[in-house]
């Protein structure tokens, strides 16, 4: 058995290549870059070289809260399930790192036996935890592919659209996205190959909820939970998804994380943390100690 981890990517390129070598022959990666991500040549040939990178790729110019988030992650799905050796998969990105020793991972996994858990953070909407209790990211159409909500002329074309359409009542019917329940969650998770299997045909035989959420906010955090939670793999989930991550007064984004996180992070139950970039040498030392201690 091995596990595959599937990394989208956009920059500290240094700290990924340090990422992909904490793994062994037990996993086989796959990394998506941002085509508007400045990637040297040398860096990326350093990736392309590393012993278990099976594919670096940068077919998509991401935009926050759009689709082609959604479009890397399903394409690094497909490539990683071409390998029937990879029996469990972990969505990351390059400033997620790995706080257990590879022995624990191997040895979780692999004690579950025939019923294979799927570890994915959800909540069904409407979710009092989100703005609009998360229908209006379906309700209205978000056009993020086609301006940078992150610049600040993108950032109000993006409000007058959403605005206009609120103002004039303009909605999209939730029947026509083929669901009566919807969820949201963590956009990173840990997946068995049947659950994953379950996704990659319900998006080649049933497009429409695809095409669809298209035109929604974040679609990336519905589209995997939204399917799955209403499957017969629902009772395979654990409403966990293994990350330690800080949201305290970070607003939309997570808090990088430091020294101070330390005992939190090695004293939880996580697979892994996020963000840590290159900088964050210190934390990074403790938590190799650490896994060395307890392995």
């Amino acid at each position: 058995m091995k596990q595959a981890i599937l990394i989208t990517a956009y920059k500290d390129f240094k700290q990924l290549i340090y990422l992909v070598n904490l793994f062994d022959d037990a996993f086989n990666i796959y990394i998506h870059i941002d085509k508007k991500s400045k990637l040297d040549k040398k860096n990326l040939v350093v990736l392309q070289e590393c012993p278990y990178v099976r594919y670096v790729g940068c077919f998509y110019k991401i935009n926050w809260g759009g689709v082609n988030h959604l479009k890397a992650y399903l394409e690094l799905c497909k490539l990683a399930f071409q390998d029937k050796d990879n029996q469990y998969f972990h969505l990351i990105t390059g400033q997620d790192y790995p706080i257990k020793s590879i022995k624990y991972f191997n040895e979780f996994f692999k004690a579950q036996n025939n019923i294979k858990k799927d570890y994915l953070e959800y909540h069904k909407l409407p979710f009092d935890g989100v703005s609009g209790g998360g229908l209006d990211r379906l309700n209205y159409y978000h056009l993020n592919d086609f301006f940078n909500y992150q610049s600040i002329k993108g950032y109000k074309i993006l409000m007058k659209i959403k605005y206009w359409q609120k103002k004039y009542n303009f909605k999209r019917s939730l029947k026509g996205f083929g669901f009566e329940n919807f969820y949201l969650g963590s956009t990173y998770w840990s997946l068995s190959r049947k659950t994953l299997s379950y996704v990659i045909d319900y998006t080649l035989n049933k497009p429409n909820f695809f095409n669809k959420v298209k035109y929604s906010h974040c679609p990336e955090e519905i589209y995997f939970q939204t399917i799955i939670l209403n499957s017969k793999y629902a009772k395979n989930v654990v409403n966990n998804n293994l990350r330690f991550i800080d949201w305290s007064n970070c607003g939309s984004s997570p808090a990088y994380l430091g020294i101070n996180h330390l005992n939190d992070i090695i004293n939880s139950d996580n697979l892994f943390a996020r963000k840590i970039h290159s900088k964050s040498k210190h934390l990074i030392n403790k938590i190799e100690t650490n896994k060395l201690l307890t392995t």
